[in-house]
């Protein structure tokens, strides 16, 4: 044995105890805690999967196995500080797309803080869980005839949307917001039921009262298009009168030259209002190029008012104005009343807008993963709520659990700034003035 043996198996044994050292404090040392979820079935999970709570990883799955009743024992490990958790919290199996396989996922509904803590080591029963049904469990149910009518759907949409994925790509962007945004206008806007259907109506008079002159403003219309069209029609006069123009300036030349025997009177006159008027002279020189260009138009003008032959000049249009005034006037009042109903809804809506503003703004973060560039969402369709389980074959049956523990419902009447929970300065939820229509005490649990 040489002397640099010892040393180096020293060193060894220092490496793989630091190793475990190092593995230990990955495992142990970062203050996870762990539990245990029961499932119907285990979705497709295997051990590594992320648990995530609003779309953030904040844990991972240990181990899976069974238990004796033929469910699915899952553990996983959480991390502050969404750990520890507290009662009210359910789990659901969600797949991250419909492009693979094995990319299923542990979701987290955290219990409200102010509720107990559970244990480390505690048990998630099937009422607190929910399951995964997959998209061939969902197709098994459907007979020969229909799954024949879905292949032809898939096939005719593949058509459709060939060579405009990228279209496509961009109008899914704003497809999820424009729903959710909407949504929450329309509620907004039915929250005052009277005043809207009030609004409604008085619209729908509006447009009854159009409805019923559809014929004189048929004829407006046409009489305009018909003006239009004759004013188009005398572009040849137009043109005529350009060629002449250069004649009728060399005409003016000439008559220019026969003034200059009035020059010296004329310098006079220009001496003596000089200082009136020092402006006059530039302006008289623009004046005079305006002069000329207004010729033909004028003379155009002339034409277009001179058409006695004819009902769809602009004299007759003219002398119809007053017979159009008359049979908008009850519109116009319909259109008054039905804005002067609308004015309770926008100030109504004026207070919400910065909760409006800030959901456009945050909603992809909602719900997003994060990574080096920033926010990114992955959205896939997920039927949690019902099992594959059912006494009769191809049955779906809700799953006895409820995945909407701890949400809360009926409130139809928060006030500005009420989307979640009160900050301590007490700024918010608040009312634009004291007699606004919403309940302060709506607010989400802390």
């Amino acid at each position: 044995m040489t002397r640099t043996a010892v040393p180096t198996r020293v060193l060894a044994v220092a490496a793989l105890a630091l190793a475990a050292l190092a593995a230990w404090l990955v495992l142990r040392g970062d203050g996870s805690h762990g539990y245990q979820l029961i499932f119907q079935n285990a979705g497709q999970l295997v051990t590594g999967d992320q648990v995530q709570v609003g779309g953030v990883p904040v844990g991972s799955i240990t181990s899976i196995d069974l238990t004796n009743d033929n469910l699915a024992r899952v553990k996983i490990r959480v991390r502050p500080p969404y750990a520890p958790l507290h009662e009210g919290t359910t789990a659901e199996i969600r797949a991250t797309s419909l492009s693979g396989v094995a990319n299923r996922y542990v979701a987290l509904r955290l219990g409200a803080n102010n509720r107990p803590e559970l244990l480390d080591g505690a048990t998630l029963g099937t009422s607190q869980t929910s399951g995964i049904v997959d998209v061939d469990q969902l197709f098994d149910t459907f007979d020969p005839r229909t799954r024949r009518a879905l292949q032809e759907v898939v096939q005719g949409s593949a058509t459709q949307f060939q060579g405009a994925s990228k279209q496509l790509q961009q109008a899914a962007r704003y497809f999820s917001p424009a729903l959710s945004t909407t949504d929450q206008l329309v509620a907004k806007l039915l929250q005052d039921q009277p005043a809207f259907q009030g609004f409604l109506s008085s619209a729908g008079t509006t447009l009854q009262a159009l409805g019923e002159r559809a014929p004189q403003l048929t004829g407006l219309v046409d009489r305009g298009a018909t003006a239009f069209a004759a004013t188009a029609a005398e572009h040849d006069q137009l043109r005529k009168g350009l060629a002449e123009l250069p004649g009728t300036l060399r005409a003016g030349q000439a008559a220019l030259d026969g003034l200059l025997a009035a020059t010296p009177d004329l310098r006079r006159l220009v001496s003596a209002s000089s200082a009136a008027t020092p402006g006059l002279e530039p302006f008289l020189g623009r004046l005079r190029g305006l002069l000329d260009a207004s010729g033909p138009a004028l003379s155009d003008l002339g034409t277009a008012l001179d058409r006695r032959n004819s009902t769809a000049d602009i004299v007759g249009v003219t002398q119809a104005i007053p017979g159009w005034d008359r049979q908008l006037q009850p519109a116009t009042q319909h259109a008054t009343v039905a804005l002067a109903q609308l004015d309770p809804i926008l100030q109504f809506i004026r207070p919400y807008a910065p909760d409006l503003a800030a959901s456009l703004r945050t909603f992809g973060q909602s719900s997003a993963n994060y990574d080096a560039n920033g926010h990114y969402a992955r959205v896939g369709a997920s039927f949690g709520t019902y099992s594959y389980t059912g006494p009769a074959p191809g049955e779906l049956v809700p799953n006895t659990g409820s995945t909407l523990a701890g949400i809360q419902t009926g409130l139809l009447s928060r006030c500005p700034g009420a989307a979640t929970q009160p900050p301590a300065d007490g700024s918010a939820p608040f009312r634009d003035t004291p007699a606004f229509p919403c309940d302060p005490t709506e607010v989400p649990p802390r």
